[in-house]
């Protein structure tokens, strides 16, 4: 797989927008990207913003993978392909499409200030024997009532009795999300909020969660 590190910094004094098009493999910048500027994200690739970025006219999400690893502000829609990735959003995030925290095959927990899921919208979630993906939203969480968890095993591991596929400061009340599509998962496995959390409840077994 193609591999391709940069380190700078890009910043702008008027609005101006810069389309990341990663066609292929994986693209990553450490540097800073800062001022007004929004980004596009397009291309069946993926791209890894691992600086400590302070943009101010949000994300866009059309096509392929966009890794957080860093930090980002702003609002960010997902429109089309993939946000993920183990670092923050400083923003509102918009999950059209999928939403894998970590990455594909990647265990990790991403940070957003907001989420809102919308209708039919993805989750990809990650586990192996010791640890899973993680959402933590540190404000208001929205959920739809339809949802798809597409649930992988990386490595070894049983599907953990009940765990954690987000936290959240304020959103949803207490109850089973019955619209949402678990696929892969044990049978009986059901979604539910429980205080300030989404889980995935297989109907014995003890609490598992990663903070």
């Amino acid at each position: 797989m193609k591999n391709v590190r940069s380190r700078s910094a890009m910043l702008c004094a008027v609005p101006a927008l810069l389309t990341l098009n990663a066609a292929a493999g994986n693209t990553v910048f450490s540097g800073v990207i800062g001022g007004r500027i929004g980004l596009v994200k397009t291309g069946a690739g993926t791209q890894t913003l691992s600086g400590t970025n302070a943009f101010s006219q949000g994300t866009i999400i059309s096509n392929g993978t966009l890794l957080v690893n860093g930090s980002i502000t702003g609002s960010v829609m997902v429109a089309g392909g993939e946000l993920g990735g183990t670092g923050v959003v400083a923003g509102t995030v918009t999950n059209r499409a999928t939403l894998a925290a970590g990455g594909t095959n990647v265990i990790g927990t991403l940070t957003v200030t907001n989420l809102v899921m919308a209708e039919n919208a993805t989750i990809a979630w990650d586990f192996n024997a010791s640890a899973h993906d993680l959402v933590r939203v540190t404000g208001a969480l929205t959920l739809p009532t339809v949802a798809t968890v597409k649930v992988s095993r990386v490595a070894s591991g049983l599907q953990p009795n009940r765990a954690t596929l987000f936290t959240f400061g304020s959103g949803p009340t207490p109850g089973r999300l019955d619209g949402w599509i678990l696929t892969d998962v044990r049978s009986g496995t059901y979604a539910e909020v429980r205080g300030n959390a989404v889980l995935l409840t297989y109907p014995t077994g003890t609490l598992i969660s990663v903070f």
